[in-house]
């Protein structure tokens, strides 16, 4: 039985026995890993990576005929999708966090400088529930979990026809920001509080500390 490397080969022969590229092979499998992009689009680089060996890869299959073309376009498809998709799901996450028409802040915007602007607005802010307070339709929202000072608390009251399931994660909490009138005898009491608020899960990292346990 003869070999490619016994006769003269033809253009078929020629085709079988041309060498694989390597880059259209990375192209494809880095492509196929870029689905972790869509649970964590930090890694948002792989996508690219693939994208890019999957463009060279093309250029070299038709340049020294070598055989992964059809790897390379995967790639290059693949990384393209999951590129895309990987970074629009965080934008419409973030989005979906705060009610229409709810100012972004963070806890840094209610200092003295700077809080003013923000009272009776309505308003969205990230943290961390206090589970050592257990109130009938109010929660306690704090900076980084572990918030003990007035600064790093807000009294939140849920509106009459929300209700919320906690499950230890991030908040977003949107709601009616105003000074809190017990406040000004108590002194341990949070400064601010959000009225009919309306809760849900932070999905993302943006605008909310790290969260710090209770030891």
């Amino acid at each position: 039985m003869s070999t490619c490397l016994e006769h003269e080969p033809d253009s078929q022969s020629q085709e079988v026995c041309a060498p694989f590229s390597s880059g259209a092979v990375f192209s494809a499998v880095a492509a196929s890993a870029s689905v972790v992009v869509l649970d964590v689009p930090e890694l948002i680089l792989l996508p690219a990576i693939a994208l890019i060996a999957g463009v060279v890869s093309c250029r070299s299959v038709r340049a020294y005929d070598l055989r992964g073309g059809v790897l390379a376009v995967y790639g290059i498809v693949a990384s393209i999708f999951f590129g895309v998709v990987g970074l629009a799901r965080p934008v419409m996450w973030y989005r979906a966090e705060a009610l229409p028409g709810y100012a972004r802040i963070e806890f840094d915007d209610l200092n003295e400088t700077s809080h003013e602007r923000w009272l009776g607005n309505d308003v969205c802010l990230k943290g961390y529930a206090d589970w050592r307070v257990d109130l009938d339709g109010a929660v306690i929202l704090t900076r980084n979990g572990n918030g003990n000072g007035p600064a790093d608390r807000v009294l939140v009251l849920i509106r009459a026809d929300e209700s919320w399931d906690w499950q230890g994660g991030g908040l977003a909490v949107s709601g009616r920001l105003e000074r809190n009138p017990e406040a000004s005898t108590d002194l341990t009491a949070p400064r601010f509080v959000m009225r009919n608020a309306v809760i849900r899960a932070s999905r993302t990292r943006y605008r909310i500390a790290n969260a710090i346990p209770y030891c």
